[in-house]
This record gives structure tokens, sequence and C-alpha cells, in this order.
């Protein structure tokens, strides 16, 4: 997690999350709706954005992630007297061991379903998940295209640039994809005193492909299998889509 600990100083530096949580509210408003969505556990909450936006619509929210800075900045978002959305700090591994299940709808967005670390593991995972949905329940997970990341196309996430209070910085992530393993990459480029200076970051991830996680859904337990491109629920294209987006129900 070291990782994500040097990620955390600037992640809500690289997202607009106004512009991107008010882009895919359509898409969870509508399967909350259709499923009649009242608790939500937010897998990989981060810094708690998406746990927080979800609770200010009126869903009981309970957020986790293993990284204890990303928690510690998610948990300082909130007011002391306010309890919802909670934030706890926990792994996969941990799943199982979460109270208030169960949920009606489990997310683990963000590319975070990769770090199961293996396909063992991953099949394990979503039963955990199953097991911690209601009876009509719905798991939703978005992770990149590592079909066409395998390919040697989109590699690249979007660069970041800001100032700090230590200078000019530009945030370069890109990932390498083989066949058990995809590592993502954060280079760090800071402007010091006029000169350019970098700093490399690498986390291992497992490369989900689509048919194994479809395949590990079915393993599973899950029946109703949705893939979409993108939270503008457009066609997953397995040659073009950047994003792989999945809505499985249990029923």
């Amino acid at each position: 997690m070291k990782f994500y600990t040097f990620l955390s100083r600037h992640y809500d530096e690289m997202i607009d999350w106004e512009k991107r949580l008010n882009a895919e509210w359509a898409f969870f408003k509508s399967y909350f709706e259709r499923y009649s969505v009242k608790s939500v556990l937010d897998i990989g909450s981060g810094t708690g954005e998406h746990a927080i936006f979800f609770s200010g619509k009126g869903y009981k929210v309970i957020g986790i992630d293993p990284n204890a800075e990303m928690t510690g900045i998610a948990r300082g978002k909130m007011p002391g007297d306010v309890n919802n959305p909670k934030f706890f700090i926990a792994g996969f591994e941990q799943i199982s061991d979460i109270s208030g299940a169960p949920f009606d709808c489990i997310l683990c967005i963000g590319n975070t379903l990769p770090y199961v670390g293996s396909e063992p593991r991953l099949l394990a995972t979503l039963k955990d998940i199953r097991s911690l949905l209601s009876d009509n329940g719905i798991f939703i997970t978005q992770s990149r295209n590592f079909d066409l990341m395998k390919k040697g196309k989109n590699r690249f996430l979007p660069i970041s640039s800001f100032k700090d209070e230590d200078g000019e910085k530009i945030l370069l992530r890109f990932y390498d994809v083989f066949e058990d393993t995809a590592v993502l990459n954060l280079v760090e480029i800071d402007n010091v005193d006029g000169s350019w200076e970098y700093t490399l970051n690498s986390s291992l991830q497992f490369p989900i492909f689509k048919k194994t996680l479809i395949d590990s859904l079915a393993d599973a337990g899950f029946k109703e299998i949705e893939l979409f491109g993108d939270f503008k629920l457009s066609a997953f294209d397995i040659r073009k889509s950047a994003d792989l987006i999945i809505v499985a129900g249990c029923q």
C-alpha cells in the first residue's frame, strides 16, 4: 500500500470530483431506483468522495479501504457529529467481517478489483461480496479494459498538473500489462528551483480480463450480468472501451 500512501497526498487534486460525480449520478440513480437501493458498501472508498456523495443523496453508506492515509482523509471530510457515511480500514480479506449486511448495493469502482491479486482470490472475493448482498442486491464494478491494454493500447491515463506548497507538479500514470500481472506506474515530476525532477512509484495488480470476470461472477452465484464501456451506458467494446463496467444482480 506504499503506492497509495504516496498517491493519497495528491489524489483529490488529480480528479475533478464535482464534474465526475455529477456525470456518473444518472447511471447510479437509475440502478439505485430500479433495485430499491437504500444501503451501499463502497469497497476501495479512497478519499471518500463517492461515499459522501451517495450519503448526501439519502443512502446509508459504509466505505472501506486498506490504506490508512486515504481513510483518514475521508474521515476528515466529515463533521464530528455525522455518522453517515462510516469509513473503516479494511481490504478484500476483511470484507466478510464488515458489519451492516445485507447491503442493497456493493460498489468496487475506480479500478479497485484488480488488487485481489489472483484469479482464485477474485472468485473468493466475489463470493464474499455475493454473501453480503440482499436477495435483490446488485454489485457494480468498474475496472480498466485490460484486454485492450494488453495489446499496448490505452495504457496511459489522463495527465494531471497543479501547484501546491512545494511548487509545480505533473503526475503521469500508465500501465504495463502482461498475462498474469499488471503494473500501474505513477511518475511525479516536480519543478524544483527551475529544474525538473521525477519520482517513480509502481503498484502490482492482477489484470482482470473480460472473460475471467464474467466467468468468476457466474461461479460466485451472480445471475443477471450487464456490461458497459462507460457510465453513459455505452455498450462495452473490447476493442475500444477504456473501461469495463459491470452490473451484476443476485436474481
